[in-house]
């Protein structure tokens, strides 16, 4: 469970989303299926947390 989740601003998500759907390239079938696995990345910064994360997993092989 994550109850910092219960107070993030609505406006704060387009970002999340975006990033999701666009550079980690999350099909959008499959996003409700990611945010139920992992709800904590609705509470996530993408420039500082999601976005470098992503590059390293990239940078070692991992699409």
């Amino acid at each position: 469970m994550c109850p910092h989740i219960l107070t993030v601003k609505p406006t704060s998500l387009l970002p999340i989303f975006t990033f999701l759907l666009r550079e980690a390239h999350v099909n959008g079938s499959d996003l409700k299926k990611v945010i139920n696995r992992r709800p904590r990345l609705l509470a996530c910064n993408v420039e500082t947390q999601l976005r470098p994360t992503l590059y390293f997993l990239q940078s070692i092989g991992i699409s």
